[in-house]
């Protein structure tokens, strides 16, 4: 009922060299990426962290396809481009549709019926909606509806999950909760994944590598991996011995590019 399980290699799943991208407002150009490059390898989950607007959410809309870098050629994937799915930080759910239904959404026409429900269901397990699998889209919690996004991404054998920011609006409890269900559904299928967060502690929970870009326009500043394992916990990474002095070195970092943001746009 599920894709097959990806398995991370030590080869370049994809390639970002030198990637520049800017907008176009007014006949000028703004640019938000500069020089950007980047490697990651298939199944890893990459957190991205960095000033507020410096161009994270750019590189996963890049990613997506809902942008075109200044040169397309600085993106290289090994083989094909992947299936993408994107969760922005308000989840978009069908409020007319059940939870079944709106997990069902995304898996492909051309799988029968029942293969579609046993799919679906499925992920609402793993997700923790079954008891909510009939509710509509309108009856759910901003920390459901999340559930349900990441359901079907999953339920969709997406390759690529592009998330911006998803927890960032719910409570410290259901934060919790949804990055341990998250966690424990990367690590059945292994989609390669790019997460956007503002928390540290986050990064550092969720990641095999956490980026953090400069300030705005965004390029590659560190890349730190944790040392914690694919089976870590919140209370394991914590107690780490490594994980005070890396949140220190990345808040450090952090709060530099924080200060170069603000001095730019004085």
């Amino acid at each position: 009922m599920t894709a097959d399980t990806l398995t991370p290699t030590e080869a370049p799943y994809l390639v970002l060299d030198d990637l520049n991208f800017s907008y176009k407002r007014n006949r000028k150009e703004n640019p938000a990426l500069s020089h950007l490059s980047l490697s990651v390898r298939q199944g890893e989950f990459t957190c991205l962290v960095g000033p507020s607007g410096c161009g994270k959410s750019s590189l996963l809309r890049i990613l997506s396809g809902l942008e075109t870098a200044n040169d397309p050629r600085t993106i290289r994937w090994a083989g094909r481009a992947p299936r993408a799915a994107m969760i922005f930080q308000k989840a978009a759910v069908f409020p007319w549709m059940s939870v079944q239904k709106n997990v069902e959404y995304g898996i492909e026409r051309s799988v029968p019926k029942k293969e579609r429900a046993e799919k679906a269901a499925h992920w609402i397990e793993r997700m923790g909606l079954a008891p909510y699998a009939k509710r509509r889209g309108s009856e759910l919690s901003g920390g459901m509806s999340q559930r349900v996004a990441i359901a079907r991404a999953l339920a969709a054998d997406t390759e690529l999950l592009l998330l911006d920011e998803p927890f960032a609006a719910v409570d410290e409890p259901t934060r919790i909760k949804l990055q341990q269900d998250l966690l424990a559904a990367w690590r059945e299928t292994r989609p390669t994944v790019f997460f956007v967060t503002h928390s540290i502690s986050e990064a550092l929970l969720l990641s095999d590598q956490v980026v953090m870009l400069s300030a705005c326009p965004a390029t590659v500043r560190e890349v730190v991996r944790p040392p914690f394992g694919a089976e870590r916990t919140l209370v394991g990474v914590q107690a780490h011995p490594n994980y005070a002095r890396l949140s220190e070195g990345l808040w450090d970092g952090l709060q530099t590019e924080m200060m170069k943001q603000r001095e730019a746009q004085r």
